[in-house]
């Protein structure tokens, strides 16, 4: 499963380090577009850790490359034990420049 990641309340997707946790970000936002997410104490349920975080390689002024190819991308590069991942979304990618994938697991 795959969400996308855009530039509201809460912490910007921005904004994640490895290790922190989240809430589930579908219990929050109702768009398939997450720009906030809610951090918790590893120790209390949560929905996901940080497990890692990367920028797709690309080149200057490059286009969306699609969701399919993000979701490819990350397949091959997040560690074993992801569960989601967060990818830029068209317009995160196109307004923010945003090229983070996030890796999330337990």
């Amino acid at each position: 499963m795959s969400l996308m990641a855009a530039a509201c309340m809460g912490t910007s997707v921005f904004e994640l380090k490895v290790g922190d946790c989240i809430e589930d970000p579908h219990a929050t936002q109702e768009f398939k577009e997450i720009s906030t997410v809610q951090r918790v104490d590893c120790s209390e349920p949560h929905y996901g850790r940080v497990l890692a975080l990367f920028d797709v390689e690309d080149s200057e002024d490059s286009e969306f490359p699609g969701m399919d190819e993000l979701d490819s991308i990350a397949n091959e590069r997040c560690p074993p034990g992801t569960s989601d991942i967060l990818v830029p979304s068209e317009r995160s990618w196109n307004e923010a420049e945003d090229r983070e994938i996030i890796c999330l697991g337990q």
